[in-house]
């Protein structure tokens, strides 16, 4: 399997990196096994948070929120973490301290961020990272209006053994939640035409790259923004 299109809000794959064949996650892991997990984080980062009484502003994530992502991911044990929603590169730092002292040592990582200022990717993996070529700067127009990807798209080459790179590409879809500037569907399906242009990209230059595209994709299997991104029925580049 040449490319693996990851959805969804909390996703998990293991595969063996002889045979780059994904099995299901409650498979008993193999010696050559890896387990990637795609995280939505839910604003580990400063912010504004009601407290169930009153607006507390600039506060962090609660600890005990941090502490059940740290259980949940820890039960995963993943070899390679990518997540949504995390705020600045100490924050993503934050949660390698976190996940290590609970046993998971993911000592590389690559920080992405966007238009948004506020909310950005990190990818964690105890695996080297021997390329970076994350996309901070994009942007698409509806009409007269030019936007920006509000997370761009992380991209970080994972060297996992001999003869088997994996290329790693993360992303925040726009949420559904309605906006005056814009139609949301219609920038979701904007920003999964930038990654399937990205996608293309590199199979240009490497037409037997291993691509897994992961994150909260904010749409459900049969949405337009996933047709866009798993590309047409008939190319040799479609994703699975």
């Amino acid at each position: 399997m040449r490319s693996i299109s990851l959805l969804g809000f909390c996703f998990v794959v293991q595969f063996s990196a002889v045979t780059s064949t994904a099995i299901a996650a409650d498979t008993p892991q193999k010696d050559d096994a890896v387990i990637m997990c795609s995280y939505n984080l839910k604003n580990w980062l400063i912010m504004d948070r009601f407290d169930g009484t009153q607006t507390v502003p600039s506060a962090p994530k609660p600890e005990d929120e941090k502490n059940r992502v740290v259980t949940i991911i820890g039960a995963i044990h993943p070899d390679i973490l990518g997540v949504c929603e995390i705020g600045t590169e100490d924050d993503l730092l934050d949660l390698q301290a976190r996940l290590k002292k609970a046993g998971i040592d993911l000592p590389n990582y690559e920080f992405c961020h966007g238009g948004d200022a506020h909310r950005s990717l990190g990818l964690l993996t105890r695996f080297p990272i021997q390329a970076r070529n994350s996309q901070k700067d994009l942007k698409y127009r509806i009409g007269a209006l030019e936007l920006p990807v509000q997370r761009g798209i992380l991209d970080a080459t994972v060297h996992i053994g001999d003869g088997f790179d994996l290329r790693c590409l993360g992303l925040h879809l726009k949420s559904k939640r309605d906006i005056p500037e814009a139609d949301q569907e219609v920038m979701r399906r904007n920003e999964a035409r930038l990654l399937r242009s990205h996608i293309d990209g590199i199979f240009q230059t490497d037409a037997d790259a291993r691509i897994v595209a992961y994150g909260d994709f904010n749409e459900d299997r049969n949405g337009a923004p996933i047709s866009e991104i798993l590309g047409s029925r008939n190319s040799p580049s479609r994703m699975e």
